[in-house]
């Protein structure tokens, strides 16, 4: 048990289980953050609707 510990650089939590840290931002960087993750979705939606409606538009190609 003693080299398991000193092996995993004496870290204590052996349990295995994952630990959520939670970020708590300034309201504006908040808001800035959720706005460019925003863009980014929408560019990526905006692509997946271009390719649907160009399959739609021409089924034989």
């Amino acid at each position: 048990m003693k080299q398991e510990i000193v092996d995993g650089n004496f870290n204590l939590d052996l349990c295995g289980f994952p630990h959520k840290v939670e970020e708590i931002l300034e309201p504006m960087e908040l808001i800035r953050q959720y706005q460019e993750k925003r863009a980014e979705l929408n560019t990526k939606i905006d692509a997946v609707l271009k390719e649907i409606t160009a399959i739609l538009e021409n089924p034989e190609a």
